[in-house]
């Protein structure tokens, strides 16, 4: 499954990036407006890798998506 990967390299992302890769994952996908199922799967397996909680992940998500 494609989340090991996630998971293998988390250690090497700084603590302070953290959210800013989520960010980055996100404004990526969204850059065509749309969110597919598939997608919203992909982001929660990188929010559940990097530790993020449920509540900071939505508030990046709408962040991201009202740019």
């Amino acid at each position: 499954m494609k989340d090991r990967y996630f998971v293998k390299y988390r250690p090497a992302l700084p603590e302070e990036m953290v959210e800013t890769a989520l960010a980055t994952a996100v404004g990526t996908i969204l850059a065509d407006r749309e969110f597919s199922e598939h997608e919203e799967e992909f982001v929660y397996g990188l929010q559940q890798a990097l530790g993020i909680p449920d509540d900071v992940a939505e508030e990046i998500i709408n962040a991201v998506a009202e740019e």
